[in-house]
């Protein structure tokens, strides 16, 4: 069965190379940092698309100067129309941006070098994003923590959105580029992330904010899921205290980046009050446990992540050792 798939799969995406053109359907945007492993499992996953398929073209943009993901993207080559590139600007935003500006497609599918999909996901996106006529949609993606974690911890949940109804509008604190496809045509321009949040983080949440406000429709639909795979390093207690920090600075640029310095102030004093209110009900909280409690601690990280950004304090999340 595995190897009738397979062919079906190689047949699928032969016939797609047939009908290569100028400009295609879609590109598949993929942004990777020393994750070699793991981006091979994603493009092994892409190999095995099979269905109705657009047009597409897979763009592989590596952020670490030494090439690492080079020989990984070189071993597909033969059964993914790839494009690789190396973007020697350290950050996500500008790895993303090289994405856009290379890319050829009508609209654009971004998915991490973390993630594996399945072999209906490139047909079944693009259809859910043309029928849509949405400027871009969001599919659910399943976190699979790999590794350890104590019950307290994964019981917070950190990685679950609350649903939204099929066809809604996403808020823009829920977008993210993972599992997402986007009409080229909405994005403002080809760097639309914002390279001062490349080494920081939540570049396309800011991104998805702005498109937002600019009248752009961004909508929930219900499927292809896809799986993320995260190690258990990026998703115990301290890594997500640190998120969480990043989360609430996040927050405060998108929120109050337009407000005046006083404005600013005061939203910081109250932020710093929230983060106090939450630290001190974390002992409480534990009575009910030590899941309860730890949610406490996440909320007073997010308010002084807050109160941190206006007052000129960033966690760089992805910043790089020299």
């Amino acid at each position: 069965m595995r190897g009738t798939q397979t062919a079906q799969a190689a047949n699928a995406i032969r016939q797609h190379v047939g009908r290569m053109q100028l400009e295609l359907d879609v590109s598949v945007c993929i942004a990777t940092y020393r994750r070699p492993t793991s981006l091979a499992r994603l493009l092994e996953s892409l190999a095995r698309q099979v269905g109705d398929l657009p047009s597409f073209e897979v763009l592989i943009v590596d952020n670490d100067t030494l090439g690492s993901a080079a020989p990984v993207s070189e071993a597909f080559e033969a059964r993914l129309p790839m494009h690789y590139f190396l973007e020697p600007e350290p950050g996500i935003s500008a790895a993303r941006n090289r994405a856009v500006a290379s890319s050829r497609g009508r609209y654009l599918a971004f998915v991490d070098d973390d993630h594996e999909v399945g072999p209906d996901w490139l047909s079944s996106l693009f259809t859910a994003a043309v029928a849509s006529g949405a400027d871009g949609v969001f599919a659910p993606v399943h976190v699979r923590i790999e590794g350890e974690l104590p019950s307290w911890v994964r019981d917070v949940q950190f990685f679950n959105y609350s649903t939204i109804a099929a066809s809604a509008p996403v808020p823009w604190y829920q977008t993210r580029t993972g599992n997402s496809c986007v009409r080229r045509q909405a994005l403002p321009g080809n760097a639309p992330f914002n390279v001062a949040l490349g080494l920081i983080g939540g570049e396309d949440v800011e991104l998805f904010s702005r498109m937002i406000q600019q009248g752009a429709r961004l909508i929930e639909v219900p499927s292809p899921a896809i799986e993320e795979h995260r190690p258990a390093a990026r998703a115990d207690a301290a890594w997500l205290i640190r998120r969480s920090f990043r989360n609430g600075g996040t927050f405060a640029h998108v929120e109050w980046g337009h407000l005046g310095s006083l404005a600013r102030a005061r939203r910081a004093a109250r932020s710093i009050l929230d983060a106090a209110r939450h630290l001190l009900s974390a002992p409480f909280r534990l009575r009910q446990s030590r899941t309860a409690a730890f949610a406490s601690i996440l909320r007073s990280a997010q308010a002084l992540g807050e109160a941190a950004w206006v007052m000129g304090f960033v966690y760089a999340e992805y910043g790089r050792k020299a």
